[in-house]
């Protein structure tokens, strides 16, 4: 599976996956034009993208998706309630003709060529807003010879997704108590698993999967079977909280950052790291970084300082996604 983040941060939020021949995108918040030369620099073709999956309705996030959609005749797949933002965002003013609307439905999978992808609720002050948990259907051809040197070494089979919790989107846990609601987060693991039997992804981790989580206000039980289960994992660590604290803003500016529908500070995703990763995961990226409350170097030591301490090894990398500057193109394996 490619990878390749093409901006992440209030200018434009862009992800782009592939695997055998069909690519995905996750977000088309940058410029359609940057994104076609991005596209062009890459090597990589417009016409193989197959689908565009959108978390939420803020512009950063959808800037480009109806000039796609319209010029590409690209499928467009978002909660009914992000569609309905969409349509209702007037600084996207070329809207997504309705035939190319794809509706999802929360911890309910769908496929777009070897793509099996299930949205899961992440709080925020949009419409709605979904993280996405991808797994690919037929592993890569290089990795269907691997598999016996490359995963047997982890057992995820006792990691499960069963039925999701109700209030998807709504949480009890206010950031502010996280550091010490994580243990309560911890406890609530067994909702997700007493179902086992009834869910068709009872599956171990044998082929690479990928979690994606932006714009989230806290870290709730919604998303840790699916943060368990991913060996490439791509998390908010929007601010330092005393860079925010100090910073520029106003305070109303800052009670909504920080609020539980605001974004994830870099202590909170290094807490629920350090709660609820599994030797499953290998590799994180930090995304949606601030450019004014918040630093690569201060995001990266928070988040690895509780990686350290996890109980089991080898430990998973981290690294920062830039805001404005594409990534390299990764091979996930």
């Amino acid at each position: 599976m490619k990878f390749i983040c093409f901006g992440s941060g209030s200018s434009g939020n862009c992800y782009y996956l592939e695997s055998r021949g069909t690519a995905i995108l996750i977000d088309l918040g940058i410029g359609i034009r940057a994104f076609k030369r991005y596209m062009s620099n890459y090597g990589l073709t417009i016409p193989k993208i197959a689908a565009i999956i959108v978390t939420h309705d803020h512009t950063d996030h959808i800037k480009a998706v109806g000039p796609m959609a319209i010029t590409y005749r690209t499928p467009v797949y978002a909660s009914q309630r992000v569609h309905e933002g969409i349509d209702r965002n007037r600084f996207m003013t070329k809207k997504i003709p309705a035939e190319l609307k794809q509706l999802t439905e929360l911890n309910t999978p769908f496929e777009v060529g070897n793509f099996r992808i299930t949205p899961f609720a992440v709080p925020h002050d949009s419409n709605d807003n979904n993280g996405y948990f991808i797994e690919l259907i037929q592993a890569e051809p290089a990795e269907e010879k691997m598999f016996g040197s490359l995963f047997d070494t982890v057992d995820a089979s006792h990691i499960r997704i069963g039925e999701p919790q109700k209030n998807v989107g709504v949480s009890s846990k206010n950031v502010g108590d996280f550091s010490k609601n994580v243990g309560e987060n911890s406890e609530n693991v067994g909702v997700f698993s007493t179902n086992v039997g009834e869910n068709p992804h009872d599956t171990p981790v044998a082929v690479p999967t990928f979690c994606l989580i932006t714009d989230a206000g806290q870290f709730t039980d919604d998303m840790i079977p699916y943060v368990k289960r991913a060996k490439y994992l791509v998390i908010e660590a929007n601010y330092d909280t005393d860079m925010l604290a100090n910073g520029p803003y106003p305070k109303y500016l800052q009670d909504r950052i920080s609020s539980g529908r605001g974004h994830l500070a870099n202590v909170l995703t290094a807490a629920a790291l350090r709660t609820h990763l599994t030797p499953v995961t290998k590799r994180i990226w930090l995304c949606h970084l601030s450019a004014e409350n918040n630093h690569p170097d201060t995001a990266a030591a928070t988040v690895r300082e509780a990686v350290a301490a996890l109980p089991f090894d080898p430990k998973p990398t981290v690294e920062v996604l830039r805001r404005t500057v594409p990534s390299e193109l990764m091979e996930l394996r």
